[in-house]
């Protein structure tokens, strides 16, 4: 009982903590939301004169509800949505009439058009509901929204471009980050489990990797996205040389993904008389990738990366079962992509192929 009180207690300190962890990421953003609908309201309501200005801060929020980077293409992508959806609707209601033929028709061609458009999903979603407002309420109600909505997103757009842009550098490391400690953490689990043979380690270990690939893919999106970033914002143009060559680090993060994922696959293969002796290698290997999460622009560590990396592979032994050798010649490519990532040279990366 107490054991499972204990149990309870922890689980209970880690949801806390997690939830002050989102909280700590979250609120600057939420409160530039809060303030932009604000302004947005004022705007409509005391400079443009418009009664019941509800349209305006809602466009704001949704175009600001979107994680930093994307937030002025957001703003765009609700503007066009409604616009579109307003005139489509305009156009429904006057040929088909008010009802629910011209609402069905009105969101059919809205949705119809912004696809044919290649837009995403928030701009087809701000179309087909502004289409049935405009159907629905009549030509001024229409008109209303597609011009409050021009005036939040341009107070989004003020936030997002002017004033607040965001970092791509800072984000991009971030998101570098959060990559390395996700695969410190699986090769973590990898050795959790050569050294206790544990299948329901392994379990746990193919549960934590098949999110992994997905981070990857995700890192690689987060790259097109920062530099559009630094290209849209005026005051972050300036980042846009450092930001291209950390785009070639994060090219060698994705194959150091990949190489990760191989070995954590071809670990579970070793014979089980020669797991234990293998283990601690892959665990020195998580270390450095833990190591290099706390700060990967630090020069200073990344040099003590390289460095350590290479020791790692000092201990490959020279026999062994096929089995054995594959797994260690999967960790071989785990220091040269590691090591290459944290900016050694590449005769130097290739000395840990053997």
């Amino acid at each position: 009982m107490r054991i499972v009180r204990h149990e309870a207690r922890a689980a209970a300190d880690r949801a806390l903590h997690a939830a002050l962890h989102r909280i700590v990421l979250a609120w600057w953003p939420i409160l530039q939301q809060a303030v932009a609908a604000a302004l947005a309201w004022w705007v409509a309501r005391h400079v443009f004169e418009h009664d019941d200005p509800l349209f305006a801060p809602m466009a704001a929020i949704v175009a600001l509800n979107t994680p930093r980077g994307e937030r002025g293409t957001n703003a765009i992508r609700v503007v066009a949505g409604v616009v579109t959806g307003v005139l489509v609707g305009q156009a429904a209601s006057t040929l088909l009439g008010r009802n629910y033929v011209g609402v069905a028709a009105a969101i059919f061609f809205a949705l119809l058009i912004t696809a044919a458009a290649g837009n995403a999903r928030t701009t087809m979603a701000q179309a087909a509901v502004s289409a049935v407002i405009a159907v629905a309420m009549g030509g001024d109600a229409g008109l209303t929204r597609a011009l409050d909505a021009v005036f939040g997103g341009a107070v989004a757009l003020l936030f997002s471009q002017l004033l607040f842009p965001a970092d791509p550098l800072r984000l991009l490391r971030r998101s570098e980050s959060e990559l390395l400690a996700d695969l410190a953490r699986a090769l973590d689990l990898t050795s959790h489990s050569l050294r206790h043979d544990d299948r329901s380690s392994a379990f746990t270990l193919w549960q934590r990797l098949r999110p992994l690939y997905a981070a990857a893919a995700e890192l690689s999106k987060a790259c097109d996205m920062m530099v559009a970033s630094a290209q849209r914002s005026p005051r972050r143009r300036n980042q846009r040389a450092p930001l291209q060559s950390e785009l070639l680090s994060v090219a060698h993060l994705s194959l150091l993904g990949n190489s990760c994922l191989t070995l954590s696959r071809e670990s579970q293969s070793v014979p089980p008389e020669h797991r234990r002796e293998f283990a601690p290698a892959i665990n020195e290997a998580a270390a450095l990738l833990q190591m290099l999460a706390s700060d990967p622009a630090d020069p200073a560590l990344r040099q003590l990366t390289v460095f350590s990396a290479l020791d790692v592979v000092g201990q490959v032994p020279e026999e062994g079962p096929g089995r054995l050798k594959a797994a260690w010649e999967s960790l071989r490519w785990v220091v040269h992509d590691l090591a290459i990532f944290a900016g050694a040279k590449p005769e130097t990366a290739r000395e840990a192929l053997g």
